[in-house]
């Protein structure tokens, strides 16, 4: 097991997260690691950072913890060589990418619906948000709730961006990212939105690249 997983059972451990709700998220990430142990890394990152930065905020780290974990499950559904392209990535690239929210969606809706529609929101905080529509829930939520889940995604992909720009030889932003000022100009270019939120993050040290060296 490496540390990263490691770091994961503390998580679990820590939360509380019961012997079935574990095992359905093993499986999950069995098959993203299947298809691609770049991106079961990565969502192993994102979930953990998702979780300590919901305790920063003092939200549901269970709740972020289990959509950063598999934010990115629709990828299974994407081709390998696909996801491992860093050069020559174009449109129809691209393409195949942007389904891989709903896919997600699809996978977990009536089993964890709260997650299916955080992650299937993911991408949609950006100049070129995607999916266009989003996919009738099966669950019913009230506005409160749909109200906390559009919050935990953008929290989401502000963790995600993070996470993705400074572990990925990406030739869009020059390989990896991890100077600070760089990394608050990217956000401030690309989602200026969220721009207050990853400077708050990076700055109080949540956002650090802590398990990226693990």
């Amino acid at each position: 097991m490496s540390e990263l997983e490691n770091k994961l059972q503390q998580a679990f451990d820590a939360l509380g997260i019961k012997p079935d709700q574990r095992e359905s998220l093993q499986t999950y990430l069995a098959i993203i690691r299947k298809r691609d142990e770049a991106t079961y890394n990565h969502c192993l990152r994102v979930g953990l950072l998702s979780r300590d930065a919901a305790d920063y905020y003092g939200l549901d780290a269970k709740a972020l913890l289990y959509a950063g974990l598999l934010h990115d499950l629709g990828k299974a559904a994407v081709d390998g060589d696909v996801l491992r392209k860093r050069q020559g990535f174009g449109e129809g690239d691209l393409e195949k990418i942007k389904a891989h929210p709903t896919i997600g969606h699809d996978l977990l809706a009536g089993i964890h619906d709260f997650t299916a529609a955080i992650i299937v929101r993911h991408h949609r905080y950006q100049a070129k948000p995607y999916p266009d529509n989003l996919p009738q829930p099966k669950a019913k939520f009230s506005e409160g709730t749909i109200a906390q889940i559009e919050m935990y995604a953008r929290l989401l992909s502000v963790v995600d961006f993070y996470d993705a720009t400074t572990t990925r030889d990406n030739e869009r932003f020059g390989g990896k990212v991890t100077s600070p000022d760089a990394l608050k100009n990217l956000f401030l270019q690309h989602k200026p939105d969220d721009f207050e939120t990853a400077k708050e993050l990076i700055d109080c040290g949540i956002l650090n690249n802590s398990y990226a060296k693990n």
